[in-house]
């Protein structure tokens, strides 16, 4: 399925949910503790300081940001939105493994994912047909559309 249609432009901030198993199953390839992964969720979105405990859950300080922490295994992300334990409507911004074999970052303010990562790593996101992957370097613009892909909808 080259090229999917996804019938709509992405939701700045979020990684939609059919591109979350497929990227999983990829990135589990190359890590070697897979079972052992970090997310960040950004601490702003609204209703998260009614979670019980909120006050004592982990945070993380990022650029201009703060994240509340969490572990577990990467397939936590493909049910992140429905896990009881986890039901936010967002998914975690920041995420990767505990040997640091790569990351996958998604800004709130933006409409695009990023993955650091190996150089086989990346070219196996660039090859599944079922993700829309473009290569980034590191002087690449990030605003909205600028990957070129996401203009005009």
């Amino acid at each position: 399925m080259p090229n999917p249609d996804w019938g709509r432009a992405p939701e700045p901030g979020d990684l939609p949910g059919e591109v979350v198993e497929p990227m999983v199953r990829v990135l589990e390839e190359f890590t070697t503790t897979p079972e052992r992964c970090w997310f960040c969720l950004w601490e702003g979105f609204g209703g998260l300081d009614l979670i019980p405990g909120f006050d004592e859950l982990a945070r993380v300080r990022g650029p201009g940001r703060q994240y509340l922490l969490f572990r577990g295994g990467i397939h936590v992300m493909v049910a992140w939105k429905d896990d009881p334990e986890h039901a936010w409507p967002q998914n975690p911004q920041l995420w990767w493994p505990h040997d640091h074999a790569w990351c996958v970052a998604t800004d709130i303010d933006l409409d695009s994912t990023y993955v650091g990562g190996s150089n086989e790593c990346i070219a196996r996101l660039l090859a599944e047909p079922s993700l829309e992957v473009v290569p980034a370097q590191t002087d690449d613009r990030v605003d909205l559309g600028a990957d070129g892909v996401n203009l005009n909808q």
